[in-house]
């Protein structure tokens, strides 16, 4: 039988921020934990808090966070990152991100990060111009793509990654940046009236929250 949480003050509590909703949570994490020798509620217990696609709610979600006294949060990187540190400079990090600038100078490294706070990227430059390679190999008549980001986080190197392949391709680029998950349908609505012939969505809480 599982030890209740109260009986052992002693089973390490992993925080966890996610973008979306729970309904979108990964089953493969739950086994990757069991892989590793933990039992969820035994020997660890783990606290997880949803922004549902609003960045604004991350500052209350770790206030929360922090009255369960993670030994570690695992978090997005960002907006999530900013709200932890702003609460505390101490409780270790694991943070997960696309473009490095994201990692709001807290890593120093990502093979020696130093100081409370460690991640890895999702992505790579590389992969935004091998998306649009994909694409234009599906639609070979492609000209005009439109890219959805989150306005709030860097992605410099990714659209500089794009526009180098762009010439090759012959394909036109235009942005379309949300704020908030209400954006969603006046951005793609934009995208439509520019001609965009597809889409590429670039993670992060308010386009996954609101997918």
């Amino acid at each position: 039988a599982s030890v209740p949480v109260s009986a052992s003050a002693q089973v390490p509590v992993v925080g966890r921020l996610a973008m979306g909703s729970p309904e979108q949570d990964d089953p493969r994490l739950k086994k990757a934990y069991l892989d590793l020798g933990y039992e969820e509620g035994r020997t660890l217990v783990i606290e997880s808090r949803y922004a549902r696609g609003d960045n604004a709610r991350y500052p209350e979600l770790v206030r929360d966070l922090m009255e369960r006294r993670p030994a570690v949060i695992i978090s997005p990187c960002g907006p999530a990152l900013r709200a932890i540190r702003e609460v505390s400079r101490t409780v270790p990090v694991v943070s997960y991100c696309a473009d490095p600038k994201n990692f709001l100078s807290e890593v120093a490294s990502l093979s020696r990060p130093g100081g409370q706070t460690t991640g890895y990227l999702t992505l790579s430059p590389e992969s935004a111009g091998k998306r649009l390679g994909l694409l234009k190999e599906l639609k070979p008549k492609l000209s005009r793509v439109a890219v959805l980001q989150y306005s709030g986080d860097s992605w410099d190197n990714y659209w500089e990654e794009m526009e180098r392949v762009t010439p090759s391709l012959g394909i036109t680029l235009s942005k379309a940046p949300i704020k908030r998950a209400e954006d969603l349908e006046s951005a793609v609505a934009a995208a439509v009236r520019r001609k965009a012939e597809a889409l590429i969505v670039f993670p992060d809480p308010t386009t996954q929250g609101a997918s």
